[in-house]
């Protein structure tokens, strides 16, 4: 892998479907800076991924995993859990969104992509319906509606 400062609209991404620990050694680098620009309630609760649990959904084939890499380093990324709803579960298998993150220099050009790619590829498993959410302070409604997707919820947290 190049150290190399890589010049984002001048590089080409690889988008790929990789497995839990190739995307957790890889992905050091990137998780803190998405958990710094979108995470609510820093002062409170610390970045502290359960890698181990990870593994385990991974290990039964429930974790849908599509990276970006600019010449072999992870750029991006889109996870998701994939199984039938719990409702309805006749329907087919659905994907409900963990996270996905570009990093801001490969946005323009990229960002787009990530999203198209995370659809084909959960097209290719078999997938039915999928679940996206986006930030409130990080609003995505104009990208999403744009690829087709329908706004269908309003969440809520608390912090306790």
């Amino acid at each position: 892998m190049s150290t190399a400062v890589l010049t984002p609209l001048a590089t080409s991404l690889t988008f790929c479907i990789e497995r839990w620990p190739e995307f957790w050694r890889d992905c050091q680098h990137i998780l803190p800076v998405h958990w710094k620009e979108l995470a609510l309630n820093q002062d409170q609760i610390a970045l502290d991924v359960d890698a181990e649990r990870f593994k385990v959904i991974d290990d039964q084939g429930l974790l849908h995993i599509l990276t970006a890499r600019a010449e072999g380093r992870m750029v991006g990324y889109y996870i998701a859990i994939v199984m039938p709803h719990l409702h309805y579960k006749s329907a087919g298998n659905m994907a409900f969104t963990d996270m996905f993150f570009m990093l801001p220099a490969f946005r323009k050009g990229h960002g787009l992509k990530l999203f198209t790619e995370a659809e084909r590829t959960l097209r290719e498993r078999g997938v039915k319906k999928a679940y996206l959410s986006c930030k409130v302070h990080a609003d995505l409604t104009e990208l999403f509606e744009r690829l087709g997707w329908t706004m269908s919820d309003k969440a809520f947290v608390k912090v306790f």
